[in-house]
């Protein structure tokens, strides 16, 4: 037997079950069935974690997203506070620049 093979032990898991005795057979195939097992789960955890980073990044996405619109709400009032665009009246209302965008820029 050649142990520096390091595809020994997996090649050994290859061979069909009729060529060992039953009891030989049997470990190979529960050995199986844990390797296949554990490949599941590595990918399965693998996956969930992309998932994860992913909503992760998309809610710090949104966070940052509307820090600049305050941002640009508090400068669009500052600004317009004294004249206000004609089509719509600023003075008690927080604007935002998506709605600046829509109604002034028309």
């Amino acid at each position: 037997m050649n142990h520096k093979n390091p595809d020994h032990f997996s090649n050994l898991l290859t061979f069909r079950a009729l060529d060992f005795s039953p009891v030989t057979s049997q470990r190979l195939q529960v050995a199986r069935s844990q390797m296949r097992h554990k490949s599941r789960k590595a990918k399965l955890t693998e996956c969930l974690h992309k998932r994860k980073e992913k909503f992760r990044s998309r809610a710090s996405k949104k966070i940052e997203e509307e820090a600049v619109y305050q941002r640009m709400d508090r400068f669009l009032i500052r600004k317009f506070e004294n004249k206000p665009c004609p089509s719509v009246d600023l003075p008690e209302m927080c604007l935002s620049m998506r709605y600046f965008k829509n109604s002034c820029n028309n």
